[in-house]
């Protein structure tokens, strides 16, 4: 006798509504409740010998990780070592909760949601991973977007993610434009320029910077991402990597803030300041010592005297502003 599926629980309210939309896509339904649904799970077949074309929509399957792909342009682009770390061994010790949500193309199933579960999988050395099958999305953008919406709404995007994305998908050709882009998104152009400056940065030191809190933010990347457009750095791409790489420990270390952020990378640009020193030439008036400072790159001239007497201050100073009106020549 034939074994009844065991029922899928969907626990999360955010996944749920996700696969509550998917699945109303998938039949036609607008049902979009937010009681826990139950979703039917299909064993996999032999192991890796799944027949995608077979999968039906709607239905949930345990897919072997062979037979997955990553959504090119799913809007989560890095993980911290830590939040995979931690699904890994969820996943292994507690099993999967949620299915991933994906679609049949080229012979596989591309997850356009749950990019982490997948990842986390296969750091943790799992054979499969539940997926969801819906209908394949009419373009890049719409899949994009939706995938931008569910994780804005976990609040796991970040800026890092965006400039990524943003910059791939216009160069692709997916948007026009930056304008395009800005107005789907429903942001302002100067963000999506601001966002996608920060892709000047080097992959490697995004994937740093996507591990802390503060080097993940759009006003602090922009920041590190000045080093990169600076004349002065112009040419010399090894340097100011490394540089960049000391400002982000830096940042990371102290944990600053972004107007702190931004005065050190003024100094990185600017350099050290050069101390501005006096040409000084010892004088006397009378008996009595002193020094004439002159700083010729400030315009500035300091004559000082110590141990005047009072008479002898006032007639010096008399004499210099005859001297300045032209009555007295010294």
């Amino acid at each position: 006798m034939a074994t009844k599926p065991k029922p899928f629980l969907i626990r999360r309210n955010t996944d749920h509504e996700a696969m509550q939309k998917a699945l109303s896509q998938s039949n036609g339904s607008s049902d979009a409740s937010l009681t826990p649904i139950s979703v039917p799970l299909v064993p996999s077949v032999h192991g890796t010998e799944i027949d995608i074309s077979a999968l039906q929509i709607g239905q949930v399957y345990d897919v072997p990780l062979t037979k997955l792909q990553r959504s090119e342009v799913n809007a989560r682009v890095f993980y911290s070592n830590e939040e995979l770390d931690d699904m890994s061994k969820s996943l292994k010790e507690k099993g999967q909760d949620i299915p991933a949500i994906g679609y049949p193309k080229n012979g596989r199933i591309t997850v356009i949601d749950g990019q982490k579960r997948f990842q986390a999988s296969t750091n943790a050395s799992l054979p499969t991973l539940q997926v969801l099958i819906v209908v394949p999305p009419v373009s890049d953008s719409e899949e994009y977007e939706e995938s931008r919406r569910i994780n804005l709404h976990r609040s796991s995007q970040t800026a890092l993610d965006d400039a990524v994305r943003w910059k791939g998908m216009i160069d692709k050709g997916t948007y026009a434009n930056q304008a395009e882009l800005a107005a789907k998104l429903e942001v302002s152009i100067a963000t999506v320029s601001k966002t996608i400056s920060i892709t000047d940065i080097p992959e490697r030191l995004l994937r740093m910077m996507s591990d802390h809190t503060q080097t993940r933010t759009l006003s602090i990347a922009y920041e590190v991402s000045r080093l990169f457009n600076a004349e002065k750095f112009k040419d010399k791409a090894e340097e100011v990597e490394h540089l960049a790489q000391d400002v982000i420990d830096e940042i990371k270390k102290k944990d600053m803030g972004r107007n702190q952020v931004k005065s050190l990378i003024d100094s990185k640009l600017e350099g050290p300041k050069q101390r501005m020193r006096a040409e000084a030439v010892p004088v006397k008036y009378g008996e009595v010592k002193g020094s004439l400072k002159v700083f010729p790159s400030r315009g500035q001239l300091e004559l000082s005297f110590s141990g005047l007497p009072e008479e002898k201050v006032t007639e010096l100073k008399e004499r210099i502003e005859q001297m300045l009106s032209g009555q007295l020549t010294m």
